[in-house]
């Protein structure tokens, strides 16, 4: 049976996503304690208790086009099924439930980021379709030297990340204000930065050698910039906007997949090659 979670069934869900996810117990605990909403997690029922589940967050769409621009749209995310319960075609009821659950809001489309390659192709079979993609690069510290802007400017706007994220990136996902707090506090938990800068920020960690950068939003010579100013490694990865150019060479990689449900006529979601990060990935 489908229903939404219970508030008291925190430990179905915890033993869910540790034996399908294997996070740490601390890292789920961070989920419950501060993103967990039973109004927004579906799960099936088996005697009273949860077996397998998914997770809802809703966003906006923005776009130059009126007719896609700011219509909400629902990501699904967090999606697993216990073992013993694998096989029964649970999850395509639940997903079928998400869908219908986000149509009744009037969500343009739900969408969802696949792990690996046979998820791509099982969702396809529910549906979706292949949508979004990321660019790729990994540069070295004189690639970014050779890319800085002279000096950073310290951030005097007060804007928050919400109205520097809506004003960068277009078009994109964008995250409701809850969504993109509690985005920005995992990344925080998880060993992250924010480094913010006049006009924009750079979301990035240090990992073993490495500069994982996960959103750089500004000029990318700001961006460059403020990475220099506060780490001293020598190789950076990064995480870029698809529709944008850049100075150096990327691979394009896909990013997730959507399912439309309300999607004007005449307007091609794929064509417009929007942005989305920040999805708990």
């Amino acid at each position: 049976m489908i229903r939404h979670a219970y508030r008291n069934e925190r430990s179905d869900i915890f033993n869910i996503w540790r034996a399908c996810f294997g996070d740490s117990k601390e890292y789920i605990d961070f989920f419950l304690d501060h993103s967990f909403d039973p109004e927004k997690c579906l799960v099936w029922d088996d005697n009273g208790h949860a077996v397998a589940m998914l997770h809802l967050r809703t966003a906006d769409y923005t776009s130059k086009n009126k007719e896609l621009n700011g219509k909400p749209v629902m990501y699904i995310y967090a999606a697993a099924t216990l073992l013993e319960y694998q096989r029964r075609g649970i999850m395509s009821k639940l997903i079928a439930a998400a869908n219908d659950e986000a149509a009744a809001h009037g969500c343009m489309f739900t969408f969802l980021l696949p792990a690996s390659d046979s998820l791509y192709q099982y969702y396809a079979k529910l549906g979706y379709i292949a949508a979004f993609s990321i660019k790729r690069a990994i540069l070295s510290r004189n690639d970014l030297m050779g890319l800085k802007s002279e000096q950073i400017i310290p951030d005097n706007t007060g804007k928050s990340p919400i109205e520097k994220r809506r004003e960068h990136f277009l078009p994109s996902i964008q995250w409701r204000e809850q969504e993109l707090n509690y985005a920005l506090r995992e990344w925080n938990f998880v060993g992250g930065e924010i480094i913010n800068f006049s006009g924009g920020y750079v979301m990035a960690r240090k990992k073993e050698d490495v500069i994982e950068v996960k959103e750089a939003c500004g000029r990318f010579e700001d961006v460059t910039a403020a990475l220099l100013d506060k780490y001293d490694s020598l190789k950076y990865s990064f995480l870029l906007a698809p529709y944008a150019e850049y100075p150096f060479p990327t691979i394009t990689a896909k990013y997730g997949m959507i399912k439309p449900l309300s999607i004007p006529e005449n307007c091609n979601i794929i064509k417009e090659k929007p942005y989305v990060n920040l999805m708990l990935d």
